[in-house]
């Protein structure tokens, strides 16, 4: 494979103009002092691979953003450029989306045909807090962990320790007080670690060195086998003060993670900068052991018989979901969710009690007990539900209540909002659709297929449909 002939860097955020681009691509050659935005997603350095020649819609999904700052007058223009690079017949990509390229290819050789997925398990494991963590990392190489408050950086890099257990720990930190408080933190917890802020550090390095950029950079040669690179501040690490260790060829093979605050709302900038190094994978932690529960959704377009109506159809389609009927599944969904492993209670949505009512009269005498029908502000109160069948007229995301969308980390099922739509109701899935994926919730019809992440990354916000400028 012709690997001499790319460049280890492909500059996604470089600020100057598309002929600068060009001729780095030329050049091969990579500035840390004016080009420090340069960073391809996943992996800095040697990062990208050759790959065969990809379809034209798999291509045309592969875009990044482009910044230009107009130096008069201190606005940034975003613009979608082409990810992917054609060289002598092969395409060359990130490392980072070989996997959900890999994806979309299996499930196009599939032609429509699916796969039964299993959910994701983990043993109960007291020496790991978070095992969600330590796994997706080894399987995803970069990732982002979005926490709450309860949530405390240093138990989470003590889990770390603990499941990767021959191998060093880098957390970068942007101030030396946060280094200083978190290396007295993961010291009560049993953890060796010490700090490096700068200077020659001689003696043993420790299981978790904590430090600035520039002081872990200075002592790279001391802190090899490094498993993970975990960064508390990455807003700033993805900027100038971070270029020192985001290109140091010591730590490209290591795991790297994210770690942000969920109170922490990056600028449109500062997000592109942070897919382009972590890349979309996230968690959602709101406490120690539980994540932000999958949400998956699919649309059953309801096609009304002979002298039935839709209310009748609408609770049919419940019921049978809520007994598992796939012998008389007249849609095909319920052996759909069957494969994804749903489990809990089946609960129609109406937008009002009159509404409620109307549904509730559909329900034979033994399907009572098994099928909710509840409003909006029931379902908000609501403290369990496996499947959601929206029979309301609302643009919105359902209100959901906070412990219908956690979960434990060791015990994972998802949840599935099915629209029970008419014929006529193409805009109303179209809005909702938006609705869902800015939620982060995932189609069924993807989770099945084998290709989740490659939806994930093909549906991330980007700059087209958004204001072309921002300030600096």
């Amino acid at each position: 494979m012709p690997a001499s002939t790319i460049p280890p860097h492909l500059p996604l955020l470089d600020r100057g103009s598309r002929e600068r681009r060009r001729a780095f691509l030329d050049s091969h050659q990579l500035s840390t002092d004016t080009d420090f935005t340069l960073s391809t997603p996943y992996e800095p350095g040697a990062n990208t691979v050759f790959v065969p020649r990809l379809p034209t819609a798999v291509r045309r999904h592969l875009r990044s953003t482009e910044h230009v700052l107009e130096v008069a007058t201190g606005w940034v223009s975003r613009r979608t450029r082409p990810l992917v690079v054609g060289r002598d017949g092969w395409d060359v990509v990130p490392w980072g989306l070989v996997r959900p390229i890999a994806q979309v290819v299996r499930a196009a050789r599939r032609a429509e045909t699916v796969v039964d997925v299993a959910p994701t398990a983990f043993p109960p494991n007291d020496a790991v807090p978070d095992p969600l963590v330590a796994d997706s990392l080894r399987r995803n190489r970069r990732l982002v962990v979005r926490h709450a408050s309860a949530v405390h950086p240093a138990v989470l890099i003590a889990g770390l320790v603990s499941a990767f257990l021959n191998g060093r720990i880098l957390v970068v930190v942007s101030r030396r007080r946060d280094g200083g408080h978190l290396v007295r933190q993961l010291r009560e917890l049993g953890i060796d670690a010490d700090k490096y802020f700068g200077g020659d550090r001689g003696g043993r390095p420790p299981r978790v060195a904590v430090g600035t950029s520039a002081g872990l950079a200075a002592v790279a040669g001391m802190l090899t086998n490094c498993s993970i690179v975990v960064v508390l501040d990455a807003v700033n690490f993805c900027g100038p003060a971070g270029v020192s260790i985001r290109h140091e060829l010591a730590w490209l093979n290591s795991c790297w993670l994210r770690l942000v605050p969920a109170d922490r709302v990056p600028s449109p900038l500062e997000q592109d900068r942070l897919v382009c190094m972590f890349g979309p994978s996230r968690l959602d932690i709101p406490v120690h052991g539980h994540i932000r529960r999958q949400v998956l959704f699919d649309a059953q377009p309801v096609v009304l018989p002979e002298g039935r109506g839709y209310d009748r159809v609408v609770m049919r389609l419940a019921a049978d979901l809520a007994a598992g009927a796939v012998e008389s599944d007249q849609f095909g969904l319920v052996g759909r969710a069957a494969r994804v492993r749903v489990a809990g209670p089946v609960v129609v949505l109406a937008h009002d009690h009159r509404r409620r009512r109307q549904l509730q009269d559909e329900l034979r005498a033994g399907e009572r007990g098994v099928v909710r029908v509840v409003t909006p502000d029931e379902l908000s109160r609501r403290a369990a539900v496996g499947v959601l069948v929206r029979a309301d007229r609302r643009t919105q995301c359902p209100p959901l209540a906070e412990q219908v969308l956690t979960e434990p980390q060791t015990g994972r099922t998802p949840l599935l909002v099915i629209d029970a739509v008419g014929a006529a109701d193409d805009r109303l899935l179209r809005t909702r659709g938006l609705q869902y994926r800015a939620a982060g919730w995932v189609p069924l019809a993807a989770e099945l297929g084998g290709y989740a992440d490659w939806d994930a990354w093909v549906h991330r916000p980007l700059d087209g449909n958004l204001p072309d400028v921002r300030r600096f």
